[in-house]
């Protein structure tokens, strides 16, 4: 189970801000909500924090910072322990999955039309677990 203020505590501690948040569940699935919704909410990564997907990968079904990013370990622990436990675990996998396979149940000639006439990207193709990590 992840302890949800651990982790923005040393995501603040490494620049970030997050201010009035929660994890939570909502009419589209999982996200951040307010705490007080009342209050602003902030929300803000740094550059330390945010790496080149051409810097990723998988190892064992989980995305992780790959060997060429040029983050420190301190940095690299964050993010990998944040892609294990919120964005890719605790359902993120699944959803992402579900999408492609909501997609897929379109009709196949619209399926074709929304990736070739109307640039819909790669939401419509056949799903593979390369499109899928990718």
């Amino acid at each position: 189970m992840t302890d949800w203020n651990e982790l923005l505590a040393e995501f603040r501690a490494l620049g970030g801000t997050a201010d009035n948040i929660r994890l939570g569940r909502g009419e589209f699935g999982r996200g951040l909500f307010p705490i007080d919704p009342a209050r602003p909410v902030a929300v803000r990564i740094p550059e330390n924090l945010l790496v080149a997907q051409k810097d990723m990968i998988f190892v064992n079904g989980v995305p992780r910072v790959g060997p060429g990013a040029t983050v420190s370990d301190r940095e690299r622990r964050w993010l990998d322990r944040y892609l294990e436990e919120i964005s890719w675990g605790d359902g993120g996998a699944d959803e992402v999955k579900g999408m492609f396979e909501a997609a897929g149940a379109l009709p196949a000639e619209l399926r074709h039309a929304l990736q070739t006439e109307h640039f819909c990207g790669s939401w419509f193709a056949e799903p593979t677990e390369a499109l899928i990590q990718d």
